[in-house]
């Protein structure tokens, strides 16, 4: 009886030997599994501006978004591989090209739209991920001085390019403004949007 038993309890604890020992297995690989997927999101957090001249650009994901500082802060690229979705600047028409940024309403500034906004040199900025463009002080047909603000930076987690506006009055009368983007695209093209509610 006594041998019987021993002999019930080893066929017992060797199948649970090998079950701790592949909980052990299971859980290094776990671990290591873990780990990867950290250093897999702070790198994704890692796109970091690059500036080249007057140029300053985001590459994620096979795409590249970039923003002339000397021109407006216009954006003149936004490609996946070759394709850039962007219209370039032309004899025809040398201010109609890239995405800009103009206070609305129109009727306030006619035309043509605020020159430094519009055109003119901004001052850039990189601080980690995020690429800022400010406008020198303008102002539209109405005397209304204001100066804008834009930031860019990457959202990896979707592989889209965040952005925030800032119109500032820098006058001492108050005004009511809003943001109006103008993105230019090339002729021949498919664009959407939503359509909301």
């Amino acid at each position: 009886n006594f041998k019987k038993s021993i002999l019930k309890k080893i066929s017992i604890s060797l199948p649970f030997t090998k079950t701790v020992s592949t909980m052990k297995k299971n859980l290094k690989i776990f671990v290591v599994f873990i780990c990867l997927a950290y250093i897999q999101i702070v790198h994704a957090q890692e796109v970091v501006p690059v500036q080249n001249g007057s140029l300053y650009s985001l590459t994620f994901a096979g795409q590249r978004f970039e923003v002339n500082a000397e021109k407006g802060a216009r954006v003149t690229t936004f490609s996946i591989g070759d394709s850039n979705i962007i219209k370039q600047i032309n004899g025809f028409d040398p201010n109609s090209w890239g995405s800009v940024v103009w206070p609305a309403p129109q009727s306030e500034f006619n035309w043509p739209p605020p020159r430094m906004i519009n055109n003119g040199a901004y001052t850039a900025s990189i601080d980690g991920n995020v690429m800022t463009f400010t406008s020198q002080p303008d102002k539209d047909g109405r005397n209304n001085q204001m100066q804008l603000m834009k930031s860019f930076w990457v959202n990896e987690s979707d592989n889209s390019v965040s952005v925030k506006y800032s119109l500032l009055n820098k006058g001492t009368s108050p005004i009511k403004k809003a943001i109006w983007e103008i993105i230019r695209v090339p002729l021949n093209g498919i664009s959407f949007w939503p359509t909301g509610s």
